[in-house]
């Protein structure tokens, strides 16, 4: 295994510090109370797993809900007009951006295989650093590997993964959005992630500890990032994009990302923030299209960023409040975590049970965006006990 040097010029920006703190925690929290570790190990490698976790019954993720079969499949991407701020130099020289997605889809009926919930050489970087289950090792999706996509031209959502967790551990909203017809483009965004798979076998583990880089570069690099992605998507799968439906989302710092892609891409026509803050040029300026603001616990209701930001926004602007959640609820934590104690649990993922956690998330998703992107009338968005809605056109 190849690995990064740490780059001693990071720093993520302070908008987002309070954001990535609370996801970095909370995710290793889960991972060192399960291990029996102390506070001061936190960050150290994880131990091997005892004996019966190697034992426990694999993860299930829940079944998508929509019609369409679902594929995957990998993208390995190089931006050759971007230099990486964050990779070690080779011969003195700057290496180019190099960036990996899934890319799930409405798949044709196929006996293709179903993909592992994790790459082998990826999952450790995951139990280590995100609290996910070594039984994760035996977990199948419910996505085929490779399968043949269906005709035509489908919407395309882009989504970029909270600081320093997985694009891979958001899959039972990809799976979803992908069985009601939508491409969904998940970044990995490299040298923050917990482990990224290059082609040949390289992997590159997360770097990005220190506190000394300029202050705007983690935003711009992920938003470039996305950029990118969509740029590459355009050209190679435009007989399956329908270019008048796109959309972007993000969880965490990946909401500031989705909102600030969404800025610079007129194109993008609907966003939404799974629980983030927003900072950035799309802070001052806000967007004239549609955008949700999803949101877990008093934390977020009370964050100064979404109530300048909301006021800002001058398209559809509904708010979606989920009490019971927490800022990891968002994602397949709730369902491939170790074992934890109830106390741990509920400080990590809320009380909200996750399979509920899900169904609200994809449910709110999916709606929005069907309507968002015209592909639904309008109509309220779904209604849970568990969530509180506001729906708002933006008309002043």
């Amino acid at each position: 295994m190849v690995a990064a040097q740490p780059n001693p010029r990071f720093r993520p920006p302070p908008g987002a510090a309070r954001q990535a703190r609370r996801a970095a925690v909370a995710a290793l929290l889960l991972a060192a109370s399960t291990l029996g570790l102390p506070a001061a190990a936190l960050g150290a490698p994880a131990p091997a797993p005892a004996r019966d976790e190697t034992i426990a019954p694999a993860p299930r993720l829940p079944a998508p809900t929509g019609a369409a079969p679902v594929g995957v499949r990998t993208l390995a991407l190089v931006d050759r007009t971007r230099r990486d701020p964050f990779a070690p130099r080779r011969d003195g020289r700057a290496r180019k951006r190099a960036v990996v997605a899934s890319l799930w889809y409405p798949a044709q009926p196929s006996q293709a295989p179903l993909a592992r919930y994790a790459p082998r050489r990826v999952l450790p970087a995951l139990v280590a650093d995100s609290g996910v289950s070594p039984a994760a090792s035996r977990l199948r999706t419910h996505a085929r590997t490779g399968a043949p996509i269906a005709p035509g031209r489908h919407p395309l959502l882009l989504f970029s993964p909270g600081y320093a967790i997985s694009r891979l551990g958001y899959q039972q909203l990809a799976e979803e959005l992908a069985s009601q017809g939508y491409l969904v483009a998940a970044v990995d965004h490299t040298y923050e992630s917990p482990a990224v798979e290059l082609p040949g076998g390289r992997i590159i583990r997360r770097s990005l500890t220190k506190r000394d880089a300029p202050r705007a570069i983690v935003l711009d690099t992920r938003v470039a990032d996305v950029r990118f992605v969509l740029r590459s998507l355009r050209r190679t799968e435009r007989d399956h994009v329908d270019p008048r439906r796109i959309g972007v989302f993000g969880h965490s710092l990946g909401g500031a990302t989705a909102a600030n892609v969404m800025f610079r891409e007129r194109g993008v026509r609907a966003g939404a923030d799974l629980d983030g803050s927003i900072f950035g040029p799309v802070a001052r300026r806000g967007l004239d299209r549609p955008f949700l603001l999803f949101r877990a616990n008093a934390a977020a209701v009370h964050d100064p960023s979404l109530t300048t930001f909301h006021a800002r926004l001058t398209g559809a602007r509904p708010i979606v409040d989920v009490p019971t959640a927490r800022h990891l609820s968002f994602g397949d934590l709730g369902v491939v975590a170790r074992p934890a104690p109830a106390d741990v649990r509920r400080r990590v993922l809320g009380t909200i049970d996750p399979l509920r956690a899900v169904a609200v998330q994809r449910a709110v998703l999916t709606a929005f965006f069907d309507q968002a992107l015209e592909r639904a009338p309008a109509a309220p968005l779904p209604a849970f006990p568990e969530a509180v809605v506001q729906e708002d056109d933006g008309r002043r």
